[in-house]
């Protein structure tokens, strides 16, 4: 569902410790892409608690500044939040959340995926210093974590 036009584009860059960091624009766009997956996810109202708005609001903003790996890892916090909130899991891992959720198993496997991306950046066993960053990749996942994220929130609608 990654549209050509909405690809995301550079607006210059900058070094800090000596990696170039690309900074991005088409905040716009991003916006209305976003506001695109809600009207395509969303068929009824979702209810959560005000914890779980403030990730996903996070998410939002993450996502339309460019910050794709800030709103994959708030969207992954807003689900693992509201699955345990909705589903009463007292389970301690991610991994385990998924697991013991009612979910289909299709929005597992997906969710497996987003814990092992996730996972990729915030568990590193060692510093990598000539780090490679596919900032299209970074995108793809973020647009698919905000995707997964609403339909987890719609597996539980509130109608």
């Amino acid at each position: 569902m990654y549209r050509e036009e909405l690809r995301t584009h550079h607006f210059g860059t900058f070094t800090v410790k000596g990696i170039d960091i690309i900074t991005m624009v088409k905040e716009n766009a991003r916006e209305k892409l976003l506001l695109q997956i809600q009207d395509e996810v969303l068929k009824g109202g979702i209810c959560f608690d005000g914890y779980t708005s403030f990730q996903l609001e996070n998410a939002d903003i993450s996502f339309c500044a460019g910050a794709d790996l800030a709103c994959v890892i708030m969207c992954q916090a807003a689900i693992e939040s509201y699955i345990k909130e909705d589903e009463a899991l007292d389970c301690k891992s991610f991994y385990d959340i998924i697991e013991n959720c009612s979910c289909s198993s299709d929005l597992k496997n997906r969710l497996h995926h987003l814990r092992k991306y996730r996972n990729k950046w915030m568990h590193r066993k060692e510093i990598d210093r000539e780090i490679s960053m596919d900032y299209a990749e970074l995108e793809r996942e973020a647009i698919s974590a905000y995707r997964l994220t609403l339909e987890v929130f719609h597996y539980y609608p509130f109608i």
